[in-house]
């Protein structure tokens, strides 16, 4: 695997007692990254530069995104609101799936559109 540069996010895990080891495989924890609000759950576990919390913060991402993008829909007029709320579902979906792909075939590669947002700030 090729080294990821370290993040800029700060190291916020939860620490653990010498000698404690995590119990959650890499599959089950990359995978918790996409999963709405369990995003969260990886981004405390993790240290930056791991497989895990590069993923964790594509999901993250993904769920910021998502909300700010329902929140404008449920702003919007109701018939031009309802197509940005659904399409910003849908489009969450794919990507949690595409994200969800990359874990399972354990690579690092950014999401579309939104990954190349996080690479260009640094934040991923």
């Amino acid at each position: 695997m090729d080294q990821i540069p370290a993040s800029p996010i700060p190291d916020i895990r939860l620490p653990l007692k010498p000698n404690q080891e995590r119990k959650l495989p890499t599959a089950v924890i990359g995978l918790l990254s996409y999963l709405s609000l369990l995003c969260f759950v990886p981004l405390l576990l993790e240290k930056p530069g791991t497989f895990e919390r590069y993923h964790a913060v594509q999901g993250t991402a993904l769920f910021v995104a998502s909300l700010i993008g329902m929140g404008i829909g449920k702003l919007l007029p109701p018939g031009i609101g309802s197509v940005v709320f659904a399409s910003v579902v849908v489009l969450e979906i794919v990507l949690a799936v595409v994200g969800t792909r990359n874990v399972a075939l354990g690579q690092r590669e950014a999401l579309p559109f939104l990954g190349r947002l996080l690479i260009s700030l640094h934040l991923s």
